[in-house]
Parts: C-alpha cells; structure tokens; sequence
C-alpha cells in the first residue's frame, strides 16, 4: 500500500467516523422516544400520562404555574412532563394518581374565580365547549389556552397545540405519532381477529332508576370511531344527532344493542348484578339476554386524553367476550 492509497484511507475513515458521530448526537438529541416499529406487535399500550418522555431541550421550558380544568387537559400536561408546574385542578381531575394532592378550584357549574385568581396562574387550560368559563377568565384577565377534544383528530391537534403554547412542540409531536402507532396497531389487530360486528350502545351515564332516557354517546365522537376500530358499529348512529344526548327508553328498547359499555367503578358480583337488573327494567334486551353488559374502567375514560389507545384496548378486550 502506497502513501496516497493509505492517505485517502485515513481521510475516508475520518469522514466515516464524523458522519457517524454526528449521526449518533443527532439520533440522541432526538431520543425524545422509540422508534413505534423497535415496539414488539403484541406490547400492550404504554401510559404516556405515568410514564412521560420528554426532549432533554424541552425539560425546563413552559409556563410555571398552570391550572387545568378538565382530566383530558391534566393528563395532556402529564403526558408532556409537566405535572410538577399544575397548581390547581377539578374535582374530577383523578389521574395520574399523584394530581390528587393538587388543590381543586370547583368544576365548570361551581368554579372558584376567586381562588384562581388569588393563586395567580400563568396559564388556564380549558376546552373549547367552556363557554361560560371562557367568558369569566377573559373578564378577570386571566390568560387561558382552550382546545377542543371531542374526536380523535381533536387529541391530536390539543397535544400539538399545547405544546406549543408551554415550548415543548417537539415532545408534543412524538407524543402524537406514538398514540397513533398504537391506535392503528390496535385497529389492525382488530380487523384480523374477524370478529362478528356488533351494534355496541355506549352509556355515558348510569340508566336511572325507575328507568328514564340514558345519556349515550353518538355519532362523530370518539367513542364512535373507538368501536368502528374495534370492529363494531355504534347502537345509537340514527337515535342521537349530535355528538351526544339523551336516548328516550322507547328508543333504546327498539334499538335493542347487542351489546352496552359502561363506565364505572369497582365493580363486583353484587354491583354486577345490580348493573343488570337496572338494564333489565326496560324490558328484553338482547344486551341482557346475552349477558353483554360490560364496564370499561372510571368515569374518567369519558373524557378523551393520551391514554387513548389503553381505552380502546379495553374496549377491544371487553367486547372480543362471546356470552
């Protein structure tokens, strides 16, 4: 080997090993999360609101103090490393379970103006619907971020838009594409199973007692789209118009669901058969008959966060039962 050859050696192999170094700092300067396909197939979904990954640029940045007003919203802050800048929450704001220590300042119907202004946030988060609450927080000056989180696409686009308003749009965007990996993974392993479709009534609210209309999930919400991923069909697509409402008892009963999903908590023999019999006062239901009643965790799933896909894994484990 001549001088020349061995020259251009060494200036390849200093190239090489350039590019592969810059490589690698870039590769963990974007280390924000794991590549979805490095995921084995059968993993179930992560909880990114527990277990938040943030960009290590992104770790200091965003507001100071900041109070959330609905549970999507908090697990959206949670999701994006910021847990520890919430001063203040709703009653109904349960999860991650370390929130809980986090003072409430009341709900949308009972808020405690006062309290959010005496504490002096930085920033209020808040959905959209929150018409009342939007106008009270303008007229005391207080600076708030309102999104909207009714589908699917709304989630995404509240993530990506809170993480631009608190500086940290990169852990935002991952974030995304990670729920959608295991949304679509999810969907995917759904449509192999074949299972028969079902015409699944998603109960937002505990039937009453005598029995009266139940508050239902309909069509264009994310529980929609949640059972066409899981394979089903939505009961109540002709009998509610809006996103949702209200089913009248006659409506219900001439619907008749194969199946009903409700939210609950603790559920055991004794509230079992308590959630049956109420199903059973409006007269011979095919859900019942067939012993399709199922609950899908706390009421906390009714509002749609991060943790979506783990909501479609229960829905897609609840209803692969055949009674």
């Amino acid at each position: 080997m001549n001088r020349t050859t061995t020259l251009i050696l060494v200036v390849g192999l200093v190239f090489f090993g350039s590019v592969s170094l810059r490589i690698r700092s870039e590769m963990n300067r974007e280390h924000v999360v794991i590549a979805p396909m490095e995921r084995p197939a059968a993993q179930p979904p992560a909880d990114y609101v527990a277990n938040p990954v943030v960009a290590v640029e992104e770790m200091d940045s965003g507001p100071g103090r900041i109070i959330s007003v609905a549970p999507s919203l908090t697990e959206i802050l949670c999701a994006l490393g910021m847990r520890d800048r919430l001063i203040a929450r709703t009653p109904y704001c349960r999860y991650p379970p370390e929130v809980t220590d986090i003072e409430t300042i009341g709900a949308i119907m009972d808020t405690n103006y006062e309290r959010i202004k005496a504490i002096e946030p930085d920033l209020v988060l808040v959905t959209a619907n929150s018409g009342r609450m939007i106008e009270d927080l303008q007229k005391l000056g207080i600076a708030y971020f309102a999104v909207s989180n009714e589908t699917l696409e709304d989630l995404y686009t509240a993530i990506e838009r809170i993480g631009e308003r608190c500086d940290r749009p990169r852990t935002a965007r991952a974030l995304v594409q990670l729920i959608r990996f295991d949304i679509d993974r999810l969907t995917a392993q759904a449509r192999a199973s074949r299972q028969t479709p079902m015409r699944v009534l998603i109960s937002m609210g505990n039937l009453p007692i005598p029995a009266g209309p139940v508050f239902v999930a309909g069509p264009g919400l994310f529980f929609d789209e949640m059972l066409h991923r899981a394979g089903h069909v939505n009961a109540a697509t002709g009998a509610v118009d809006a996103y949702q409402g209200e089913l009248p008892i006659e409506k219900l009963t001439a619907i008749d669901p194969d199946a009903i999903i409700e939210f609950r908590n603790d559920i055991n023999d004794q509230t079992r058969q308590e959630l049956y019999n109420a199903w059973s006062a409006p007269g011979d239901l095919r859900a019942v008959r067939d012993q399709r009643i199922f609950t899908v965790g706390a009421k906390e799933w009714l509002s749609l966060g991060p943790r979506a896909a783990i909501l479609l894994h229960h829905m897609i484990e609840a209803l692969s039962f055949s009674g």
